[in-house]
């Protein structure tokens, strides 16, 4: 008697999942992004608004993790599905990946649009360039600057 070892696609799935494993995707606002007038770390600016200023004249606005916690399920749905596809080989692990960081990228901005925050200042309402008194958003460029990156683990 004689034991025959037939491989019905554990090593592909193994393969798969070391791939995935060696891979992450950050989603925010990336460092090296600087302001739109090109003079402050845009990564240290959206920090402020995200947890507040050490003094307190910026009050928390948290806009990236308000936009995780809130929508836990959509991404750990998505993540399964990517997952499966991933593994049943109909997509790429970077494939995976930029679909993840793009769905993650639009529910931070819609934070950022949506968002219940603390008003702003009358001072900051009169020195903002449009004139709004819409927290987080001035030129547009913190919004626009949400992006994803993918990168080695």
């Amino acid at each position: 008697m004689s034991v025959i070892d037939k491989d019905l696609g554990w090593k592909k799935i193994l393969l798969s999942m070391r791939k995935m494993d060696a891979k992450a995707v950050k989603v925010g606002i990336q460092s090296g992004d600087k302001t739109s007038d090109g003079k402050e770390d845009l990564a240290y600016v959206a920090s402020l608004h995200e947890f507040g200023s050490p003094g307190g004249k910026i009050p928390e606005r948290s806009f990236i993790r308000t936009a995780i916690d809130s929508n836990e399920r959509k991404i750990d749905s998505l993540f399964d599905k990517l997952a499966l596809k991933i593994l049943s080989g109909s997509v790429s692990v970077r494939g995976a990946l930029d679909v993840m960081g793009l769905a993650v990228t639009g529910m931070i901005q819609e934070q950022i649009t949506d968002g219940d925050y603390v008003p702003l200042a009358p001072a900051t309402i009169r020195r903002k360039k449009n004139n709004s008194d819409k927290p987080l958003i001035d030129t547009g460029h913190m919004f626009q600057s949400v992006r994803h990156v993918i990168e080695d683990k």
